[in-house]
Order: structure tokens, then sequence, then C-alpha cells
């Protein structure tokens, strides 16, 4: 299974900061969030950089996990382009596309392996899209088949896959705190 992780956003509402570089418990939370998905799964791990990408790579190399060997960085070129210009990044750069593949959002921080091993469930169940959720708030992760990314071209093929599978996607109730996704100082706060 390949996992991809978003983190080329400019984190506007956060102020004139980075958010990904903002400190949770004494490390950076983009150091937090790829930790929890390389605990969390098994495969090859894609992380896509796009605005401050070498202020990221150095706070990931800082912390020992830039080295990961499982870990691969992608470079979007147009991350004003928003996520769907990411996906396709990470699609690209992935080593090896497996029949799964699973979105994390670096933003995104309270990853557990639970969360990914009931979303696995619900794949091999015959959904072709999985996510988490928390009431009608979707969140991340999201799982999808790659015969359902294959029915879509570039660029946005991720995106609109989950939005064209809305129908047909598994959405497992989560807390809402396993759905946050930190966009203020005061989110940040609550992670501590």
């Amino acid at each position: 299974m390949n996992a991809l992780i978003v983190a080329a956003g400019r984190s506007r509402r956060f102020g004139l900061a980075n958010k990904l570089l903002a400190p949770v418990a004494g490390r950076p939370l983009i150091v937090v969030s790829v930790s929890r998905v390389l605990a969390a799964t098994r495969g090859p791990v894609t992380l896509v950089l796009g605005h401050e990408a070498h202020r990221i790579a150095a706070a990931l190399a800082r912390h020992g996990v830039l080295t990961h060997p499982r870990l691969k960085i992608a470079r979007n070129r147009h991350p004003r382009a928003g996520m769907a210009a990411s996906l396709d990044t990470a699609l690209d750069a992935a080593p090896r596309l497996d029949s799964v593949v699973t979105v994390y959002l670096a933003d995104m921080p309270n990853i557990v392996a639970r969360q990914d091993r009931v979303l696995a469930r619900a794949v091999r169940a015959g959904w072709p899209v999985a996510r988490v959720g928390a009431g009608h708030r979707p969140g991340h992760p999201v799982r999808l088949r790659r015969s359902a990314i294959a029915a879509h071209a570039k660029p946005g093929r991720l995106a609109r896959t989950a939005k064209a599978c809305r129908e047909t996607t598994c959405v497992i109730e989560v807390p809402t705190r396993a759905i946050l996704d930190v966009d203020t100082r005061q989110m940040i706060r609550s992670l501590i």
C-alpha cells in the first residue's frame, strides 16, 4: 500500500508562520505527522512538499525523519494550483503504485494505526473509496483503490476520483479530534 502525505500548502489561515514548522510537544508538526504515518503503515510513503520545502525538509532532517528508508520526497512545483496538483505530484513520484493508495494531510496529525486498519478492511470488502469522518464532516486519511483512480485522467485524478465515488464511499466514523486539521495557533495548542 502506498501512503501519500500532502504538505505543500501555504498555511495562510495560520498567519505569517508555516504551521507545519510549529512545535507540537517539542517537535515540528510536520515531524509528528510524518512519523505517525510511517509508524501506522508498512509500505512506501511519498511526502509532497511545496511552500517552504527547504525549511520543511531541514526540520525533517534535524529530527532524523528525512532519511527514513521508506520515505520519498516529491516537490510540487506549482503549490498554488491546489491540493489536486499535489496529489498528482505524489502519484507520479510514488516508487511503485500498489492496488491501494492512502492519502494523509500533514496538518492532520491524529493518525493512528487502528484507523488505517479499519479503512483497509472497508476497501478489501469492495468499497472503491474509504475515508474517516466525524458527523457530516469528512476527514483524512482517505484510502482509494488504484482501479478507481485509473478511471480519471490528469490533472486532478485523485480529487476527481474521490468526488465521483461519493455515493460509493465508505465513511468510518471517528471522534472529531481524530480529524482535527490544524489551521490556527489555538489548534496547535490543543494537540499538546
